[in-house]
């Protein structure tokens, strides 16, 4: 029996049990939403520019397939580690909140590719400390170097967030580089964050308008990750550490064809009404532009 089996298991913490009542109890509607909200409540995707022929898209395929879709869910295990439970996210669906405790990481073969040339990354946050930190990154093997990685950072002031994209060649520098920085609004409120990555600019989108541009030499054209790089999600490892707190989290990658599938999508998410899909039809159509 299902309600034995639940009763039954040592390792079902009060969160756990609170996460399968919820499922039980909102049935299909959770379900599909699991893969919309990730049962987390930051929202990273990244979409690299590649080529129809390299996705195979026009084959009829779903749009998690077709946009080859690389989950940093992986690297939450159930049951849950320290620092990291189930609570009410977006709307009341279920989410994790993320403490310093966390320990949240992966090895990035299991969840990215190998490399990332023109692409986007999307968040959504909700900071639980004033104190900001990394909201995910991809460092090299020595974990001293962040190649790829979101830091978000109260001003001097105090008034505003710096968000701040890093994108490093391990292989040249030592030192993890700056690539863009934005400012933001200070609080521990809903942020939708975009960053349009191209080769000589990043477009910033706040809440999903555009809030800035900025000119940039990419250097290297295209980004190669150590091959024993980790993914860390809320830190950047032991060394670098500047954990970042959130009250809830959810986050995923997406490697996309930016151009030639984003005209064929959008209108099927202009029939949706959820928030969720609601907030991808802008994604698509700040990446299609």
């Amino acid at each position: 029996m299902p309600g034995r089996a639940l009763h039954s298991n040592p390792k079902a913490t009060e969160s756990n049990k609170w996460f399968i009542a919820h499922l039980l109890t909102n049935g299909k509607r959770v379900v599909k939403l699991l893969w919309l909200y990730g049962t987390l409540v930051t929202l990273i995707c990244i979409a690299h520019r590649v080529t129809s022929s390299e996705l195979n898209i026009f084959g009829g395929q779903g749009i998690r397939d077709a946009l080859a879709e690389r989950d940093l869910m992986g690297a939450i295990q159930i049951p849950l580690q320290n620092g990291v439970k189930f609570v009410d996210g977006l709307d009341g669906f279920p989410a994790f909140g993320v403490t310093s405790e966390a320990d949240l990481k992966s090895p990035f073969k299991l969840i990215l590719s190998d490399h990332l040339q023109d692409f986007a990354i999307i968040a959504t946050v909700r900071p639980q400390s004033s104190s900001g930190g990394w909201v995910f990154s991809v460092v090299n093997s020595l974990d001293t170097v962040v190649q790829l990685g979101l830091l978000l950072e109260p001003t001097a002031s105090g008034d505003q967030w710096n968000a701040t994209l890093y994108y490093t060649d391990a292989k040249k520098e030592r030192n993890s580089q700056p690539l863009a920085s934005f400012q933001v609004p200070y609080g521990k409120s809903w942020m939708k964050m975009i960053f349009k990555v191209l080769p000589d600019q990043v477009v910033f989108y706040y809440n999903c308008l555009e809030a800035g541009v900025v000119p940039v030499k990419k250097e290297p054209r295209k980004l190669v990750f150590d091959s024993a790089s980790t993914v860390y999600i809320g830190q950047a490892g032991p060394i670098l550490k500047q954990k970042f707190e959130v009250s809830a989290v959810y986050q995923f990658f997406i490697n996309l064809a930016i151009e030639p599938i984003s005209r064929r999508i959008i209108p099927r998410f202009a029939e949706s009404t959820s928030i969720d899909q609601r907030y991808r039809r802008v994604i698509w159509m700040i990446l299609r532009n």
